[in-house]
């Protein structure tokens, strides 16, 4: 059985951060993207509104406590500080998708359906990690799976006939949840990247300076969950 692990990091470093003029931006679920974001009552919603936002050197983005994002975020902008606001649960950033799409029986438990995606590495079913099979025809046990030419086979136990209460299932979509790459002095804290295709946390090519991170959780990579290939963390 393969286990995911939660991992909590948290490193301290000094970093210099110009603040004189910085803007703190909100990003919640219930926002709007044609909001000016400079205020809890008026936050963005995505984001790929944040990834395309022109940042000036120092600003804040904070996502709201409790939220959930199912998008990459990859800032363009060096020394921004990326952390929460309010309170409840860490805010998370997903790498998953949900399948939202029906579901047919293919024999007994085993159940099909069309979804997107061109390497599907991890699948979970009501958040407990599926078991990748060989074949359609070795799944055999609740929590197998399998996935070619854009159709996911999986063993659910109480099937998909009409009427049935399915669960919650989750498909990785996104190679990471969190990239960085060509900026720098980047601190991210009190936030979650999860469920990545590949890694959860990619520092990538062509970083400057030094990237903090505090009280940052990754987990449910297929291979590892913080990853860096540049800069100094």
């Amino acid at each position: 059985m393969k286990i995911i692990t939660t991992i909590l990091l948290s490193i301290a470093v000094c970093a210099s951060t110009e603040r004189g003029f910085a803007t703190t931006y909100y990003v919640s679920p219930t926002g709007s993207d044609s909001a000016n974001g400079t205020a809890t009552t008026s936050p963005w919603k995505t984001i790929a509104h944040v990834n395309s936002a022109k940042f000036s050197s120092g600003d804040q983005i904070l996502f709201q406590t409790g939220g959930v994002w199912r998008e990459m975020l990859q800032p363009n902008t060096s020394n921004l500080v990326f952390s929460a606001y309010g309170t409840g649960a860490r805010p998370l950033i997903s790498a998953a998708n949900l399948v939202t799409t029906s579901w047919s029986v293919s024999s007994g438990n085993i159940c099909h359906s069309s979804v997107s995606g061109s390497d599907m590495t991890e699948v979970w079913i009501n958040q407990v990690l599926g078991h990748k099979a060989t074949s359609t025809s070795a799944i055999a046990a609740p929590g197998d799976w399998y996935y070619a030419n854009g159709v996911l086979y999986l063993y659910l136990a109480a099937g998909c006939a009409k009427g049935v209460s399915l669960p919650t299932i989750e498909i990785t979509a996104r190679p990471e949840a969190l990239l960085l790459t060509k900026i720098g002095s980047i601190t991210v804290e009190h936030l979650g990247f999860v469920d990545g295709m590949y890694v959860s946390i990619l520092l990538g090519s062509g970083l400057t300076g030094t990237q903090t991170f505090n009280d940052v959780l990754w987990r449910g990579a297929a291979y590892e969950g913080f990853l860096a290939e540049s800069g100094s963390p």
